[in-house]
């Protein structure tokens, strides 16, 4: 019995000028993602990979970051309100290129 099987090809999103965008992510995250001049607003990143994640521009609101791996990411100008940070690894640089309001760090 021969099965025919489809070979996954991972999609890798580029996201720019979105305005209140909300994420569902699954398997690999974002991953190799590129999200400029947009707004996240409510989602639920916990534990997600940013692995290669470019994230300028961007304005995060009432998003769960808890335990985010963002040590190879490129996190700049973006702004974090009423976000929660915590336990994951920051890029160098990170506190300094961002800004903060109401976040847990």
């Amino acid at each position: 019995m021969s099965r025919n099987k489809k070979e996954l090809q991972r999609e890798v999103y580029n996201i720019t000028d979105a305005n209140r965008l909300r994420l569902r992510l699954e398997g690999e995250g974002l991953k190799d993602t590129s999200i400029k001049g947009s707004i996240i607003e409510g989602s639920d990143l916990r534990t997600i990979s940013l692995e290669n994640c470019n994230l300028e521009d961007s304005t995060f609101i009432k998003v769960n970051m808890q335990g985010c791996n963002m040590s190879d990411a490129t996190v700049k100008n973006c702004k974090f309100i009423d976000c929660d940070l915590r336990w994951g690894i920051k890029p160098e640089g990170f506190e300094g290129y961002n800004k903060f309001e109401n976040t847990r760090l």
